[in-house]
């Protein structure tokens, strides 16, 4: 208990402190200096130094009533630019990262995997043996698919409909938009929110998603897995 009072007084002294204008705190920074000299200038060269005036401040004492009121002419007011520069830097990481969908990326996908289909359909057709199939398939496309997938793919008795629906699942995950997120640079944006800019009939369409709804190249293989079960 001890040990959360003391927590308790130091946010709370931590907080007051904050509340104090920065020229009054210690260890005031250039720019709230220069602020309080020019502040000072203007209290001790203004409305307030009028000789006049200060002769009737004179005649108010503590602890007794006036009998008149005071009026303030003008208003008196400083800059607080750091706490100005903290509020522009939040407002500026409210600001999300944007990102464009590429037509042309999808459709070279599309293509690419259509170049598959028809080549895996001709062997097929040939009645290929599973040897031979692999060797085509790692000929037009090497290093790309492991022996194992292509021996599944080959044995399997739905390989024709497995080819179309394979189609199917690759056009619904690009229509979702797949990204490569840069290594740095996204945390001067909003950390919770990216927006989405995309053409759709001569039209410009934007949407804002969570970062968690964000398909990546890291997490494509997962969005294929929900796509492929009906997710």
């Amino acid at each position: 208990m001890i040990v959360k009072r003391n927590n308790e007084n130091s946010n709370l002294d931590s907080f007051l402190g904050k509340l104090r204008p920065s020229f009054l705190r210690p260890g005031p920074t250039a720019s709230a200096a220069a602020a309080f000299l020019i502040s000072l200038f203007f209290i001790t060269n203004g409305p307030l130094s009028d000789p006049k005036l200060a002769g009737e401040l004179r005649e108010f004492e503590v602890g007794r009533v006036s009998d008149r009121d005071v009026v303030a002419e003008r208003s008196i007011s400083y800059v607080d630019e750091e706490a100005t520069q903290l509020r522009r830097e939040a407002e500026e990481r409210l600001v999300p990262a944007v990102f464009r969908f590429s037509d042309t990326a999808s459709r070279d996908s599309i293509a690419f995997y259509r170049r598959f289909a028809s080549l895996a359909r001709s062997l097929f057709t040939k009645n290929s043996s599973a040897e031979a199939f692999k060797l085509a398939m790692q000929a037009e496309f090497p290093g790309l698919f492991s022996k194992d997938t292509l021996d599944a793919l080959f044995r399997s008795p739905s390989r024709l409909k497995f080819l179309d629906y394979g189609e199917s699942v690759l056009k619904i995950t690009l229509d979702g938009g797949v990204f490569s997120l840069p290594k740095s640079g996204l945390d001067v944006y909003n950390p919770d929110t990216v927006e989405l800019v995309r053409k759709n009939e001569g039209r410009i369409e934007r949407e804002r998603i969570p970062y968690s709804k964000v398909v990546t190249l890291q997490s494509v293989r997962d969005r294929l897995g929900e796509v492929s079960k009906g997710g």
